[in-house]
């Protein structure tokens, strides 16, 4: 998708511990994408 190791590694950093799988990617590609 071109985000570099670092923006991964910041968002997924951000995420809750908790949570579906699903959901959580999702919030991870919504933070990826304004970031």
């Amino acid at each position: 998708l071109g985000y570099g190791s670092d923006e991964i590694a910041a968002v997924v950093g951000n995420l809750p511990v908790d949570g579906d799988a699903s959901d959580l990617l999702r919030q991870a590609l919504q933070q990826l994408a304004v970031a």
